[in-house]
């Protein structure tokens, strides 16, 4: 069932419309990581920079 449909594809319209849709697919999947990334490491440095904060002055007293 499947590799006949994968032959009628390949045969009628190509490989490169096989895979027509998956730039834009790893496209959209690349950023949303890279947002996510980096909302990670700034709440990370935020987090750590209290911590390290807190620590700090509380030796001082």
């Amino acid at each position: 069932m499947f590799l006949d449909w994968f032959v009628k594809v390949v045969k009628q319209e190509g490989w490169g419309q096989l895979y027509g849709g998956l730039a834009p697919s790893l496209m959209g999947t690349a950023a949303s990581h890279v947002m996510s990334n980096e909302i990670y490491k700034a709440l990370d440095d935020r987090v750590v920079v209290n911590v390290l904060y807190k620590t700090l002055t509380s030796l001082s007293v």
